[in-house]
């Protein structure tokens, strides 16, 4: 075996050939001929050359000794890159190619064998004249000039490698290779190898990157990473660590490292882009699609995909954490395509409802209010039943046709049902703020008329009826106040009612007519008779005053006769009115005992009769006469007997009165007692038995007085 040699030996190997060779390669500088022998060799050929039998191992064993004397000075071998002499001190450049050419000339089991004989000395020069060990955990990158000029990116991230990185890279003007260096070098081209290289770099100096040094290393990755490619923990690891990828946020090149404190993942927007959409989210950072290494981050490190929908629902659940200014126009973008993100089912958004986003004002658009939540929000259409200082109403950019769409998918109130009655009755029953009132009032003054309109069977529930009734939401007022106040709706009654209780309970200021709404209140019904009763007490009370209206007391005659088939509510009227002139007939009030249903002739004013059709049922149950009796008419004689006394004479109007009460006697019974007082010829009142009858002298005048009555 031969073991070719560009400089002397010098002790690097042992000279172990054929005396006969050393003869002839060593013998006399001055007898060329006789040097080289016969066998045609020509001497230039071998002016530097020695040959020798050596082994492998002794090789490696005298290399490492030159090694460890001349070079480590008898120091342990470092593992670092050391810097390499600069005069002609051990090893030289010329030694270093020397090897390296005797290397290649093995074959290659020889070459590997060599090689793990030379594992751990500094024979690899690298750049900044400095000598790399043979490594198999730090390789050094070689690049093929033959491939400068078919992928000049490679030259460029070569100097990436060597310049930013301070990588172990092969000094130029060696033609050394991993075909004879195997494990100790690595190609540049080798993308998997380089993750390897580059995971040993301090990580300052990969995030120290500038951007277009961050383009080459992207490019790079981007042309020679393959997505089959198997990569370990620490592979990946270097992958994310270097600043190849494009940040949504502004385009620039960054790490998919997290700094200090953040939890945040990652994510590649999906066919969108930041001039649509420029607000990042804060539970995610997300990444541009349009980038050299999008495939590599979603297949080979498996960062998600986030799609415009993903994107909004990560931005909305944490609209807080922007700032408020941020909010319409972030609303206004999303609203756009609104109906695509709910129909992607994703994501729900359903959580919008509450959130507290929309800008709002008054009703009359003067006054601005908090930012409210959809469900919080009320359609304009509805502004007439709110006061001024309710800022429920949608304002600004939510006032917009796409948004204010979108607000009412999302339970802004437009609909007159029973929760907004219930909720504006409640709301506007509690409103007694100064300055106010005349506004409530005409907030409740439109929600009755709407109420009038619009009030259906769909509306009405026991529940809200329950609800109304306990609240004092009616605005009405008794006969003498100077303002309407509010009223349960059982402390005041309809217009209607004015006649029944107007003097006892407060009216309605608003005059219902829908069925339906004045059943919900309560007013299909009667009024209390306790209130009745007394509002007739109040009636006639003011009679002594005032001439009584007849149309007041037939209403309450009416009323008081659907009452009286109840025998306890008959009851309660006989007590309240006994004794009392409550019976109107001619302008003049009655009691019961001075009026009868009827009477053959006028006994006016000691009997009256009942001048009102359809009532006898009311009169008769009140204790009101049929007819007037015999003992009624001689009770009213009596009365005027007593006026008179024994000897006093009646006057013609009351005398003519007696004539026709006694006619009503003879109608009503010819049946006499001694006690009847009849009228004399000088016009007093005498006991029947007490007066004889003239035939002969008073004929004619009785005839003419009497009409011709045999009777009388």
């Amino acid at each position: 075996t031969f073991k070719v040699l560009r400089y002397s030996n010098e002790g690097l190997v042992d000279i172990g050939i054929n005396r006969d060779l050393v003869s002839r390669f060593r013998d006399s500088k001055t007898d060329d001929s006789n040097r080289y022998g016969s066998d045609g060799m020509e001497p230039e050929l071998f002016k530097d050359v020695f040959w020798t039998s050596i082994t492998i191992p002794v090789l490696g064993s005298r290399i490492r000794g030159v090694y460890q004397k001349r070079y480590y000075e008898n120091k342990p071998i470092p593992t670092h890159a050391m810097p390499q002499p600069q005069d002609e001190t051990f090893p030289t450049d010329d030694w270093i190619t020397s090897f390296w050419f005797m290397a290649q000339a093995e074959k290659e089991e020889q070459q590997v064998e060599l090689m793990k004989e030379m594992f751990g000395l500094h024979l690899l020069p690298i750049t900044r004249h400095r000598l790399a060990p043979l490594d198999t955990e730090m390789q050094v990158v070689y690049m093929d000039r033959t491939d400068n000029e078919r992928e000049p990116n490679l030259a460029a991230f070569f100097s990436v490698l060597d310049e930013q990185f301070e990588c172990r890279v092969l000094r130029e003007g060696f033609n050394i290779t991993s075909r004879n260096a195997f494990n100790y070098m690595l190609e540049i081209s080798d993308a998997v190898g380089i993750l390897k290289v580059t995971a040993t770099v301090p990580m300052e100096r990969r995030q120290g990157l500038d951007q277009e040094n961050c383009q080459v290393v992207c490019d790079y990755m981007a042309r020679w990473l393959s997505l089959d490619s198997v990569l370990d923990q620490l592979q990946l690891s270097a992958l994310r660590s270097l600043p190849i990828y494009r940040m949504y946020s502004d385009s620039t090149f960054a790490s998919l490292l997290h700094q200090k404190g953040e939890k945040a993942s990652w994510g590649v927007a999906s066919r969108f882009s930041r001039a649509e959409n420029p607000w990042l989210p804060v539970t995610i950072k997300l990444l541009e699609d349009d980038q050299p290494m999008l495939d590599h981050l979603t297949e080979i490190l498996e960062v998600p995909t986030i799609n415009e929908s993903k994107y909004w629902f990560k931005i909305l659940s944490n609209l807080k954490s922007y700032t408020t200014d941020m909010w319409d126009l972030m609303l206004e973008q999303f609203c756009q395509k609104y109906h695509a993100h709910v129909a992607s089912k994703e994501h729900s958004f359903s959580f919008m409802s509450d959130l507290e986003f929309v800008r709002t004002a008054g009703p009359d658009s003067t006054k601005t209010g908090p930012r409210r939540s959809p469900r919080s929000i009320v359609n304009p259409s509805l502004s007439l039943f709110y006061l001024d200082h309710e800022c429920v109403f949608p304002a600004g950019v939510y006032t917009n046709s796409a948004i204010f769409s979108v607000l009412s998918e999302m339970g802004m109130r437009a609909m007159f049902d029973a929760s907004f009655i219930t909720d504006r009755a409640r709301v506007l029953s509690a409103d007694t703020k100064q300055g106010v009132t005349g506004k409530r009032d005409t907030a409740l003054m439109a929600l009755y008329s709407r109420l009038n309109d619009a009030f259906k069977r769909p509306l009405q529930s026991p529940q809200m009826q329950r609800i109304l009734a306990g609240l004092p939401w009616i605005l009405a007022k008794s006969i003498n106040a100077d303002d309407y106040r509010l009223y349960h709706p059982s402390e005041c009654r309809p217009q209607g009612d004015v006649e029944l209780v107007g003097s006892q309970m407060p009216l309605a200021k608003f005059n219902f007519s829908n069925e339906l709404m004045l059943d919900c209140l309560g007013w299909n019904t009667l009024p209390p008779l306790a209130n009745v009763l007394a509002h007739f007490h109040t009636l006639i009370d003011r009679a002594k005053t005032f001439t009584p209206s007849e149309a007041e007391f037939n209403a309450i005659y009416r009323f008081l006769m659907d009452r009286i088939s109840d025998s306890m509510s008959l009851s309660a009227v006989k007590k309240s009115l006994n004794g009392k002139a409550w019976i109107l007939i001619n302008g003049t009030l009655h009691t019961t005992d001075r009026v009868a249903l009827k009477m053959s002739c006028d006994l006016s004013p000691h009997f009256v009769q009942i001048a009102s059709p359809g009532l006898d049922h009311l009169f008769s149950a009140m204790g009101v006469r049929q007819n007037v009796r015999q003992q009624d008419l001689e009770e009213i004689i009596a009365q005027i007997g007593r006026q008179y006394g024994s000897a006093g004479t009646l006057s013609d109007e009351d005398a003519q009165l007696v004539l026709q009460l006694l006619s009503g006697v003879a109608r009503v019974s010819y049946t006499w007692s001694s006690s009847t007082l009849i009228l004399t010829s000088d016009n007093q009142l005498r006991r029947i038995g007490e007066v004889v009858y003239d035939d002969r002298r008073g004929h004619r005048s009785l005839t003419d007085t009497w009409g011709g009555d045999d009777e009388a």
